[in-house]
């Protein structure tokens, strides 16, 4: 029993083993009868005295298990050393003047770097190892760091301490797939100085931004630098929307529905038609959604401000101001500016449109019911609330006020049409336009992975536009290149870029021309930065977790902490 529970090496002996409520408390006491003093290193078996050490250990069975250990007191033996009497030593066990176990108190660290403060502490009391959320910050900030002597491939990225204000830099080993570092910040000069220190580094793996780019390449010369993959593919359909943001009959004939036959048009009542109807501007009568389709939307004229804003910053670039410069003083955000500046012309957007609301699934219903002769919104509300809708009155209300416009003025708000007035109805569902955004995955996504709406929406958006084939083929030849990651294509496909003519792609290719080393390593080497945007994601998790505690030296722990392997 007594080796079960002790390590072989210290020979405590049980005397005893009770149980109040509970916690179990063990009585033993070290059976030694002589010690060495830590001063002199003395050997002695003079006995001075006994005492009694209370301290936690690992639970038992869910139970709290306290230690009560009787320890012996020798004296030394060496009239020359400093100390008169030493107490028999523990360390095996329990350190000197500890309170929990050398066992326990890992159990509580590893909790600690797991889970933090107070989730620890919340867990551990469960578990039958109770200890306040205090005590578990204090272990982590006094336990040490253990990093590789050496890294040979490293991926290096930004990181948050409060977005869009302050950022700092995280670096993570690739091999060991293990953060080796996290600085307080991303300037220039503090990574350069990280990557100095370092000169074992063969390969740094980052993302295209300029910043890191000039570290690497003035920290670690003698480094082999992989441009990220995932950022070439995100920057490949930047390109794509900008160019889709140009084309405005190519988007708006993604949106485009089927025509609608004669027979069916002859069809529509004259009342239903928008030309005819006395209602207002925004309304649109149709008929049954089945019978009907809409021409594609149209894009506004840009309204006079936006084109003075446009020409503010078309003409402080042309100054020689930079996006940031801009984005200060016309207040306005890097991504807008960055938008108009490679803009051809001040981008107009799609007419406004009726969103779909909770009421959309109740249409159907309401509509059916409307034309039955029930024009009380109260009543259409009581009826589909007891099937399960949700919304209030005054979604319900709303609708039918748009409706009652094609009602005669005598009939407009009677509870219940006679049968000689037959309600006509008010569509309110219309072709939702395609935004350029939602357009390139049209072209970046394979073909094959597009369903028979999409694929159609492709097909017509390829036919209006010889340049949208032209994009798409060159979208396609790179994207394939990347997951075939075979850069023997990238010349010949940045010269057919060139002479395609195309201003945003050539614009991506010139980028990719100024870190072509790069870009021709990320396709043919198996680094990436996807760990290192795994182990951001890891960081923004434990740092939320925190609960405000998440001072750089605690997160630097947390974050770099890698658990024992079993």
């Amino acid at each position: 029993m007594d080796e079960l529970i002790f390590p072989a090496e210290m020979p405590l002996r049980i005397e005893q083993i009770t149980k109040t409520g509970g916690q179990i408390d063990i009585y033993a006491h070290l059976q030694r009868t002589q010690d060495c003093c830590p001063n002199c290193h003395t050997t002695s078996s003079a006995v001075h005295g006994r005492y009694w050490r209370h301290p936690q250990d690992l639970p038992w069975l869910g139970l709290t298990v306290r230690l009560h250990l009787e320890v012996q007191r020798f004296a030394c033996g060496n009239n020359g050393c400093p100390r008169k009497t030493f107490a028999g030593g523990m360390t095996e066990l329990l350190p000197a003047r500890a309170r929990r176990t050398t066992r326990l108190k890992e159990q509580h660290l590893a909790t600690a770097y797991l889970l933090g403060g107070e989730a620890g502490r919340r867990l551990l009391q469960l578990l039958g190892m109770p200890i306040s959320g205090d005590t578990l910050i204090r272990d982590i900030r006094q336990s040490g760091e253990t990093l590789p002597a050496t890294v040979r491939v490293v991926g290096v990225d930004d990181w948050a301490f409060k977005k869009g204000q302050t950022y700092g830099s995280i670096v993570v080993d690739l091999e060991r797939q293990q953060p080796i570092d996290l600085l307080d910040t991303r300037e220039t000069e503090a990574v350069t100085a990280w990557f100095q220190a370092h000169p074992e580094i063969e390969i740094v793996s980052r993302d295209r931004g300029k910043e890191f780019i000039k570290a690497a390449t003035d920290g670690a010369p003698q480094a082999e630098q992989v441009a990220d993959r995932w950022h070439l593919l995100h920057n490949l359909r930047e390109a794509v929307v900008n160019f889709l943001q140009q084309q405005t009959a190519c988007v708006q004939a993604v949106a485009q529905a089927p025509t609608v036959d004669q027979d069916q048009a002859e069809a529509i009542p004259a009342e239903c038609n928008p030309a005819e109807a006395e209602v207002a501007p925004e309304a649109v009568p149709t008929s049954l959604v089945a019978q009907e389709s809409f021409s594609p939307p149209t894009r506004q004229a840009p309204s006079p401000r936006r084109q003075e804003r446009f020409d503010e910053v078309r003409h402080l670039k042309q100054a020689g101001y930079s996006n940031r410069a801009i984005s200060r003083q016309l207040k306005m955000s890097t991504t807008t500016v960055r938008k108009y500046v490679e803009a051809e012309q001040c981008p107009r957007y799609p007419a406004g449109r009726v969103s779909n609301s909770k009421l959309t699934p109740w249409l159907p219903y309401l509509e059916e019911r409307w034309q039955a002769g029930c024009t009380n919104a109260s009543q259409l509300w009581r009826e589909i609330k007891g099937q399960g809708f949700s919304g209030c009155l005054g979604l319900v209300g709303l609708w039918a006020s748009e409706q009652r416009k094609l009602l005669p003025a005598s009939q407009r708000y009677s509870r219940q049409q006679p049968e000689t007035v037959q309600p006509s109805l008010i569509r309110q569902t219309r072709p939702v336009p395609w935004s350029a955004q939602r357009a390139s995955w049209l072209i970046i996504l394979d073909k094959e992975k597009l369903d028979d709406e999409e694929q159609a929406a492709r097909s017509r958006m390829l036919e209006v536009d010889p340049q949208v084939v032209t994009v798409e083929r060159l979208a396609q030849q790179f994207i394939q290149m990347v997951k075939e990651r075979s850069g023997q294509g990238l010349d010949p496909w940045l010269q057919d870029v060139t002479a395609s003519g195309i201003k945003s792609l050539q614009s991506f290719a010139n980028g990719l021309r100024s870190d072509l080393a790069a870009v021709r390593n990320a396709l043919s080497m198996p680094w990436s930065n996807g760990q290192v945007e795994g182990q951001i994601n890891r960081l923004k998790f434990i740092k939320r977790q925190m609960y405000g505690r998440a001072k750089l030296d605690l997160l630097r722990k947390r974050v770099l902490y890698r658990a024992p392997s079993a």
